[in-house]
């Protein structure tokens, strides 16, 4: 113990009183009493307060095994505060972040934007459809997410697609392959995009 070696000590604690039963009580109560200082020491509050309970189950008159439980009676009851007001601060940070963190208004699409939207174009079933990335659809989804970005920029006061222009530019960055630009490159996408584009 002087040596500040507190799981050693524990460790030769448990060693002597594995022969417990055979022990006079009074080595008992000193073998217990060691451990829980050295529990104690290393901070393990509820198990030193269970060494102790056993100490003082054999020794209920020892001044110094009660001294110490109620030192770390009141030990515990100080960590578990603690616990709880870091518990419920977290709560309050969570509740906050939750506060601040609202769910997206939905996309305004009647602000103009010069995409020419289809019946059908935005509902459910429809957006559904086009976020499904399928070996058929995703060169689809591609084009139906610019036109929704397009959108997006006319919601920030971008404008992307005058209506009164006559052409438009698109660059796709990240293509990998020329399978990948044949699909884009393909009548699907022409189709998609030009159908709803300015007439």
């Amino acid at each position: 113990m002087k040596m500040k070696q507190f799981d050693k000590a524990i460790g030769f604690c448990n060693k002597a009183l594995v022969r417990q039963q055979s022990m006079p009580a009074a080595q008992q109560v000193k073998a217990l009493y060691r451990r829980a200082d050295a529990e104690r020491s290393l901070g393990r509050v509820e198990e030193c307060l269970d060494t102790l309970g056993q100490c003082l189950e054999l020794q209920p008159e020892n001044a110094a095994a009660k001294t110490m439980h109620q030192q770390m009676t009141r030990e515990l009851a100080l960590q578990k505060k603690k616990q709880a007001r870091v518990m419920n601060k977290m709560l309050d940070c969570y509740k906050a972040e939750r506060e601040v963190e609202q769910d997206p208004p939905p996309p305004d699409h009647s602000i103009p934007s010069g995409v020419v939207w289809k019946d059908g174009d935005l509902s459910p079933e429809n957006m559904e459809k086009w976020q499904h990335y399928s070996r058929v659809f995703w060169v689809a989804s591609l084009g139906f997410t610019l036109l929704n970005a397009v959108d997006s920029f006319a919601q920030a006061g971008i404008c992307c697609l005058h209506p009164e222009a006559t052409s438009w530019t698109v660059y796709f960055f990240g293509v990998s392959s020329t399978m990948e630009q044949q699909w884009i490159c393909n009548k699907l996408v022409h189709s998609l995009l030009l159908s709803r584009m300015p007439n």
